[in-house]
């Protein structure tokens, strides 16, 4: 794993000589105390040091480690003196953490730039877009050099502003909504001078913004697939919405709803056979011996494990429970009769079964049919819900297109 590694570099500078100053490092970093360095270094006429977590350029390695080696042996470059202080490490961040840093730093980028002024250029050719210039010399008369120092107030009565300042084909954007947008743009670093320079260029920023806010808006106009695509989309979600409350929530809440139509189909959910059984297998026929002879005397599951396993080897395995006829946890050829079974092979294994207790067949309760029944019970609710709608609504279908549709399907 890359790991990025925050650490307290401090750097010594002998402005006379070199040798005693190593001395003097070599001291503190044998104290092993950061504030000793500090404190002991700086009363040193001639001794400058600093410390940060922007290391200077280093020649030589060095070696630091969170427990064994927090502090690194005193190295010379030709900065000078340094010791290297172990802070703290952080792993690599996921993309989903560093997507709005890789965001800004694509946004920044060259390249980036040319795509998004390529952009803007066609869809100037491609929309209307009208400006209103007396409104946009009203709406920077109200802005002053306030806005470098993030101190600018738009004005408390917006409503003179409120004349379309620009239009991009059917939608319109007013001197109040420009004002709105400059205020919150304010921020430090804008270089543009004088005011009015920067208010134009903000201004094309926002014109290009609204650009691309149409044309997003406008796509399912613009490529008919792409409408096909999110009319699916939303037709999809308003399914799901509408099988969430009418089915698969009422499935899980209406008790007595499912209780009355367990009641109703209770035939359906029956144990087969049953057997209450205690199952060894082992590959070592003798250990599965001399297992069949512990559980004639009625040991447990347990008693065997104990008997026959080590920490370094498992002998025989174990399982315990109610299982119906033909389940695949119980070994080929046994027999539902209580008692202890022959010793039986499947494979590379040897098994016996002891069965305690036949259960004959019988009606699950709903708590141990409780999946099936509610699985059964969404869908009688959806096949209702589809016969009211038919009920509701008329359905025609174009036999002739659906039997087109087929065959391309079939190609």
């Amino acid at each position: 794993t890359i790991l990025v590694l925050l650490l307290l570099c401090l750097s010594f500078f002998d402005t006379v000589s070199a040798q005693p100053l190593s001395r003097k490092v070599t001291v503190a970093y044998k104290n092993q105390s950061i504030r000793y360095i500090l404190a002991d270094i700086s009363k040193k006429q001639n001794v400058n040091f600093s410390y940060s977590n922007n290391v200077v350029p280093l020649e030589k390695k060095v070696t630091v480690s969170a427990k064994e080696k927090p502090l690194s042996e005193p190295f010379q470059s030709s900065f000078g003196w340094h010791i290297v202080k172990f802070i703290d490490r952080y792993p690599v961040k996921t993309q989903m953490e560093m997507q709005s840093e890789l965001e800004g730093k694509i946004g920044k980028d060259d390249r980036s730039k040319l795509i998004a002024a390529s952009m803007s250029e066609k869809l100037h050719k491609k929309y209307k877009v009208k400006k209103n210039e007396k409104m946009l010399k009203a709406v920077k008369a109200t802005v002053n050099d306030d806005f470098y120092k993030m101190q600018w107030k738009k004005p408390v009565d917006l409503s003179p502003y409120n004349d379309k300042l620009l239009t991009v084909q059917d939608s319109s954007y007013t001197g109040a909504m420009f004002l709105n947008y400059l205020n919150i743009r304010q921020k430090a670093g804008h270089t543009e001078k004088p005011i009015g320079k920067l208010v134009d260029v903000l201004y094309e920023k926002y014109v290009d913004e609204q650009l691309n806010s149409y044309y997003k808006g406008d796509l399912e106009k613009e490529f008919p697939e792409f409408a096909a695509v999110m009319d699916e989309y939303r037709d999809g979600l308003l399914l799901f919405d509408l099988m969430e409350k009418e089915i698969w929530q009422r499935s899980k809440t209406d008790w007595v709803g499912l209780q009355k139509f367990y009641e109703q189909n209770k035939s359906k959910y029956v144990w087969k056979n049953r057997a209450d059984v205690i199952i060894a297998s082992s590959t070592d026929q003798k250990v599965i011996a001399e297992a069949k002879k512990m559980l004639q005397k009625n040991a447990v599951a347990e008693a065997l494990k104990m008997k026959f396993n080590t920490k370094e080897k498992i002998n025989v395995m174990t399982t315990s429970g109610q299982f119906e006829e033909g389940n695949d946890a119980l070994p080929k050829g046994m027999q539902f009769k209580e008692g202890v079974s022959d010793v039986l092979k499947d494979g590379e294994y040897y098994f016996v079964v002891r069965v305690n207790k036949v259960l004959p067949a019988a009606p699950k309760t709903l708590e141990e049919a409780k999946g099936r029944a509610i699985n059964d019970y969404q869908q009688y609710l959806e096949e209702n819900w589809v016969k009211d709608l038919r009920n509701e609504f008329s359905v025609k279908v174009n036999t002739a297109n659906f039997e087109a549709l087929k065959k391309e399907m079939k190609q």
